[in-house]
């Protein structure tokens, strides 16, 4: 299924390089589950605020039932905020690419003090 996907610039211009690297990470989505219906990538820029150089990325990815949101934002660079919200955004759709395979984790016990634990 093609992927449809929008980058949306709020309060500022996304360079040219930045720019390739979003589409980039777009185009990888797929391979973590391939029937991603949607990705939504929002850069919002620090605009007439007082505190200068505070940025966020948003993406919102929508897959079948759900839709899985990712952010990350604050005093860093455009550069860095990208990679990271990605990271998370990666984190999640591989998460929930596993379920239906069955892949996931079962955690042990109920997290209680002494329960859970393997004992030979």
């Amino acid at each position: 299924m093609p992927l449809i996907s929008r980058i949306v610039a709020r309060q500022t211009d996304i360079p040219g390089p930045i720019r390739r690297k979003i589409e980039e990470r777009i185009g990888k989505l797929d391979e973590f589950y391939d029937r991603i219906e949607s990705c939504v990538v929002t850069v919002d820029g620090p605009g007439p605020h007082h505190r200068k150089g505070r940025t966020s990325v948003h993406v919102a990815i929508a897959v079948p039932q759900r839709r899985i949101v990712a952010n990350h934002g604050g005093d860093v660079s455009l550069d860095i905020a990208v990679r990271e919200a990605f990271a998370a955004a990666d984190r999640q759709v591989e998460d929930y690419a596993r379920k239906p395979r069955g892949d996931v984790k079962r955690a042990v016990g109920t997290g209680r003090k002494g329960q859970g634990k393997l004992r030979l």
